[in-house]
């Protein structure tokens, strides 16, 4: 008779999960550095493979500017995570744990309704992870509650990535000083498209109401780039931020984007309908944020199984390993062209002047 393995002998076979739990950055960790940054991800302890990927990745491309970095987790750290990343790591890393609370399912969350919305999208190819609670618990905690971890308490600057992302781009200039030294709130390198109405017409429709009832709150429409995501009065799911950005917590925190974000939030929407951060964060910028205070990071390459950027520059074809012919800005699932005509027109000359200048070489 088969014999199942006792208690005691389960608990010994699953990882160990350390009582570490950092609240704080130390105020000397940036002496030598420019500004007050880090590096974040928000990760699962079997992230391990993919965090360490992306971390010897950015070391290998930006070794001058060693921020620290910062691990935000909802189950707490095994010891394996913690050793093999501190191993790694050339400046000092901290682990923090989500606030229980700020990551669970908000009270106001009717979850038989959440079934029933999230079982309606299960056979829709184009949403990513359409029936994961935890990809929408995800969701919401990016948008606007990761923030206001103490890890966060005396960070200005955060560049946030997905474990598994990598840079194919030597680093030249420090991205994160780059955005103090020009006071800049948002900094991105990749765009995303929704090829679906059924991703963005929930958010859209609950941020025309708070345009409506909030209109003292928004900034001119005609100074930031609205124009370009919204026409004829309808969203249409132009997204940057995608996979990688870099965030000013002044803006995070600031009194608009929360009111935003708590509108949005109490109408239980990253539950019931595929809500990301980057959508939510696109639309804020577009109603709160001077589009002076926006950035294209055109020089960072940027590698992901759901997305990658290889610059279109002549200027920086020497420093990048990425197979340009993969590059996917002019996709239909990118929108980078109609967001650059406010931005940064000159970019789009660049691109152009590379792209003849590819071809004659193919040719």
């Amino acid at each position: 008779m088969k014999k199942h393995p006792s208690m005691e002998k389960i608990r010994a076979m699953q990882p160990e999960i350390s009582r570490r739990s950092d609240t704080s950055i130390p105020d000397d960790t940036w002496d030598s550095l420019p500004t007050r940054g880090v590096y974040y991800m928000a990760i699962h302890n079997d992230d391990l493979g993919t965090v360490r990927e992306t971390m010897r990745s950015m070391m290998d491309r930006s070794n001058q500017t060693p921020y620290p970095w910062v691990f935000l987790s909802n189950e707490g750290f095994t010891k394996q995570f913690i050793h093999y990343t501190t191993k790694l790591a050339q400046s000092p890393v901290f682990f923090g744990r989500m606030d229980a609370e700020a990551f669970a399912l908000p009270p106001w969350v009717q979850t038989h309704y959440m079934e029933y919305a999230m079982h309606e999208l299960s056979s829709n190819s184009d949403i990513y992870k359409p029936d994961s609670i935890l990809y929408r618990q995800t969701m919401r905690y990016q948008s606007g509650l990761f923030y206001h971890h103490s890890l966060f308490q005396n960070v200005d600057y955060v560049w946030k990535m997905e474990p598994g992302i990598s840079f194919p781009c030597q680093l030249t200039e420090d991205p994160i000083g780059k955005m103090a030294k020009m006071n800049k709130s948002i900094g991105f390198m990749l765009t995303r498209q929704s090829q679906s109405e059924i991703e963005f017409e929930d958010m859209w429709r609950h941020t025309s109401k708070y345009i409506k009832h909030y209109s003292n709150m928004t900034a001119d429409m005609d100074q930031t780039i609205f124009r370009k995501l919204v026409f004829r009065k309808k969203y249409y799911g132009c997204q940057f931020g995608f996979l990688s950005e870099i965030l000013d917590t002044r803006f995070l925190k600031s009194f608009q984007h929360q009111h935003f974000f708590n509108y949005l939030d109490r109408t239980s929407g990253f539950f019931y309908a595929p809500w990301t951060e980057s959508m939510f964060r696109s639309l804020a910028a577009a109603l709160f944020l001077d589009k002076s205070r926006l950035h294209y990071f055109n020089e960072i390459g940027v590698v992901h199984e759901r997305g990658m950027h290889c610059p279109f520059d002549l200027n920086l074809r020497h420093q990048c390993a990425c197979d340009l012919n993969a590059n996917e800005d002019f996709s239909k699932g990118r929108c980078i062209v109609q967001l650059l005509q406010d931005l940064d027109p000159q970019v789009i000359v660049n691109m152009a002047q590379y792209a003849i200048h590819h071809l004659k070489d193919v040719e």
